[in-house]
């Protein structure tokens, strides 16, 4: 058996050019006799290879970035202070961090640090050309391919799927044994599959020139039967609050009061839909002082002239204001990914996204983010990881509705990715992200990250009323997808909030195949519409729908919650999760259907039950419930590190 320096020895002696002026290829020797022993860090999964070529990279001698991401240095003090500001029983709960609190707090090891810079000087790269961000958990630098090879131990490749992705990694990263405490990834790094970042496969419906007039006349006789209804919320800080008389929980009879055009929000679901069935006001105000936005992956982006249109056509409330209304666009860019341009005929999942947000939060300010691509997973949590900071606003809420399948990673690869956004989390951002429209077929990460809100899709059933009980979206309700939920299947742990409502399910469904993932980290953790959402793109009108319908619908209602408590001068919501299991009235249960992939009869889909369930969560929200929760338990803004 060859030895880990054997395999890079290999690697090393396949070098054809030259490495950068005045740097210099080190000996396998001085370096283990300074670093010990090089042992293998990490290498990409025998499923991520499956169906990809691998080609020698073009260009070896091109100079170009790379990264070493860094452990924090006390990971566990970190998840403790998470959980201690998000325990609605604790006398810190909810009082969040500041940016720079948030990075001195999940900063790297400084001896750490310390033994990167002297790795990197022997290899020629001194520490004037290491730029160290995020709390020094981002040490990167320029050098050539055949460098890199020997200061990751790598063999840095093309990898290709098919004639349209490609994408620079290596399928092995070997580290010296005294470095790898404080290491949690190389970037580029082994992620080696091509479309690392799928979107859900969000339903979509062209409507004709008869729909869209037959849409606008019913938007108008919803918006009219609607803010016709009696205030019952007035004294919350908000304007012209109509329609929130409470509805019924799951099973119990609806009451009275939405009328003739509201009963056909099974059919086009329009933003006063939404506020119908969430006990939403009819105006959204206030909106000052906070921020939501939502980040998509390049070559995806929104097209401004769809945006307008979707005003003009089907959001009275935007256009009316302002026909021209377009949010701030910020493209990122992050260390070792390789950012492509926009491609205007892809804009589909931004458009929703913003089509989604805008009618229901304007005017509150909404950011339009762009990650560098799709292929590379880091471009989520590296584009989550530089916001605050760089010229890039922090939002107050983000949505990301793309999932990356949890079998392209090991727990312990995707754990430092999750961990790479704790300091905005630190900060009361809450991150909320797709759960994908693949039933259980795989799940996906972020929405497995443990400190992410990931969001499930329902449905109405034909000819029923808005105040109906919901249902699981599932793929024989027509659009040909199912809601993503189940269990992780690479054994990533439950966390401390899911433990009891996995265990009440596990009484409920006793099949064998969940006995062996009770104790595994589930989706989704919440729900909310995912069917018949009209919006425009590519110039046309489309219904939409989705999980990357339902993830800004619900962070958009989370992003009012905030305006309310920005202005009674409380905390943001933050991360919820521990209160959202805690407080299960805050949300209408849903018991009613499965979210089955391709077969209504699986028996791997998961069905829904009273209580949490993989096909729906908690539930779809009830924002009445959440606002008073959150206004009746706070305590004054807090932005020092504690002790």
């Amino acid at each position: 058996m060859r030895t880990f320096t054997a395999y890079l020895l290999a690697a090393l002696a396949v070098s054809a050019a030259p490495a950068p002026a005045g740097s210099r290829l080190p000996s396998i020797e001085s370096l283990e006799a300074r670093f010990g022993p090089y042992e293998l860090h990490s290498r990409a999964p025998e499923e991520a290879h499956k169906g990809l070529q691998k080609r020698s990279l073009e260009d070896r001698d091109r100079v170009s970035e790379f990264s070493f991401k860094l452990h924090a240095q006390d990971q566990a003090a970190v998840d403790n202070l998470i959980a201690t500001l998000s325990d609605p029983t604790h006398a810190q709960f909810r009082q969040w961090l500041s940016v720079d609190d948030a990075h001195e707090m999940t900063k790297s090891d400084p001896n750490g640090v310390e033994e990167i810079l002297d790795y990197l000087d022997m290899h020629g790269i001194s520490r004037s050309e290491v730029n160290l961000a995020h709390g020094n958990r981002t040490m990167s630098f320029y050098t050539n391919i055949e460098m890199a090879n020997s200061i990751f131990g790598a063999d840095y490749a093309t990898y290709t799927l098919g004639n349209s992705h490609r994408k620079r990694a290596t399928s092995r990263v070997m580290l010296p044994r005294s470095l790898h405490q404080y290491v949690a990834r190389a970037e580029p790094g082994v992620d080696i599959r091509p479309g690392a970042n799928r979107r859900p496969r969000s339903g979509l419906v062209k409507l004709s020139e008869e729909e869209h007039q037959r849409t606008r006349e019913l938007h108008a006789r919803m918006l009219t039967d609607y803010e016709g209804r009696d205030a019952t919320l007035q004294g919350r800080g908000m304007t012209n609050i109509k329609g929130s008389r409470p509805i019924a929980v799951q099973g119990q009879p609806t009451t009275p009061g939405l009328t003739s055009a509201l009963n056909n929000c099974w059919e086009y679901y329009f933003p006063v839909c939404v506020r119908a069935q969430y006990h939403l006001p009819s105006t959204t105000s206030p909106t000052s002082g906070t921020s939501i936005g939502s980040l998509n992956l390049k070559p995806n982006c929104a097209v401004a002239s769809d945006l307008t249109q979707g005003w003009k056509l089907f959001f009275p409330n935007v256009y009316d204001s302002n026909p021209n209304y377009v949010p701030p666009h910020y493209d990122i860019t992050v260390q070792g990914a390789d950012t492509v341009a926009c491609n205007s005929s892809d804009s589909g999942e931004p458009d929703l996204d913003l089509q989604t947000i805008v009618p229901l939060v304007y005017p509150m300010q909404v950011y339009d983010f762009s990650g560098p691509d799709t292929d590379t997973l880091n471009s989520c949590y590296g584009s989550v990881q530089q916001m605050g900071s760089g010229g890039i606003p922090k939002p107050d809420i983000l949505s990301f509705s793309y999932g990356q399948s949890e079998s392209q990673a090991d727990v312990s690869t995707w754990q430092s990715y999750c961990q790479q956004t704790d300091a905005i989390i630190l900060t009361g951002t809450t991150l909320l992200a797709s759960t994908g429209d693949y039933g259980d077929e795989d799940m996906n990460y972020p929405a497995l990250c443990p400190h992410w809100v990931a969001v499930g899709a329902t449905d109405l059933n034909d000819d029923t009323s808005v105040t109906a009980p919901s249902w699981a979206e599932q793929e024989t309700d027509g659009w040909q997808f199912s809601g993503g939920g189940g269990f992780s299947y690479n054994g990533q742990a439950a966390p401390s909030w899911q433990v009891a409502p996995l265990a009440a399910y596990a009484q409920k469904y006793t099949d064998k195949a969940y006995g062996k993932l009770q104790k595994n980290a589930a989706t989704p953790d919440v729900s909310a519409m995912g069917r018949n959402y009209p919006i425009v793109t590519g110039g046309n009108g489309q219904l939409f729908g989705g999980t990357s319908l339902s993830c800004p619908m619900f962070s958009s209602i989370l992003a009012m919650v905030n305006a309310n408590m920005v202005a009674a001068n409380k905390p943001l919501v933050g991360f919820p999760l521990p209160t959202f299991y805690a407080n299960t009235h805050l949300f209408r249960d849903v018991y009613k259907g499965n979210n089955n992939e391709m077969d209504p009869n699986s028996t791997t889909a998961w069905p829904a039950t009273p209580g949490w369930d993989p096909a729906t969560g908690l539930g779809t929200p009830l924002f009445d419930q959440i606002l008073q929760y959150y206004e009746n338990n706070a305590h004054p803004y807090y932005t020092t590190l504690p002790n």
